[in-house]
């Protein structure tokens, strides 16, 4: 399912358009520099097939918009999943003061998304609160969280002192 409206851009496709038309949109997103869709990338396993379209609009924290496509049987439709429910999820899992990024990865082969996080006073671009690697499933043409690794953020180095 595509988000119902991304701050970043002027307009948000409309949910109710087929799924062509949509993104057609998108592409004319691309053609504004408002997007960058990439190469669609087909994975099969586990008895389950994914078609995803990589979008990521162009803003300051570059949130991902993903059209993500799915079937279990090779005669099956392909059908739309909201493959970015787990996000909302996370959310709402994670500590007062820490937050998701707009930005993530997603391994459909090995059922995996990865997207920093970061915290109340973070600026947009650099977030500090360390990273999520969530386990996910499909459930109902949902993409839910079946597991949770919160990272901690790695020390930085402190920089050796020079000799004398």
């Amino acid at each position: 399912m595509l988000p119902r409206a991304i701050p970043a851009l002027a307009y948000a496709p409309d949910p109710a358009a087929p799924l062509a038309a949509r993104l057609y949109q998108l592409a004319g997103w691309a053609g504004a520099e408002q997007a960058d869709i990439r190469d669609p990338l087909y994975v099969e396993g586990d008895g389950k097939a994914f078609l995803t379209i990589p979008i990521t609009v162009q803003a300051s924290s570059a949130p991902s918009a993903d059209v993500v496509l799915a079937r279990t049987q090779p005669t099956e439709a392909w059908a739309e999943i909201d493959a970015s429910a787990w996000m909302r999820d996370l959310e709402q899992r994670l500590p007062r003061g820490l937050y998701p990024k707009l930005a993530y990865s997603l391994d459909l082969l090995t059922m995996r998304g990865l997207t920093s996080i970061g915290r109340d006073t973070d600026p947009n671009c650099c977030p500090t609160g360390g990273e999520a690697e969530v386990g996910l499933a499909l459930k109902d043409g949902v993409l839910v969280i079946d597991s949770l690794v919160l990272r901690r953020p790695t020390a930085s180095p402190i920089p050796a002192q020079r000799r004398k």
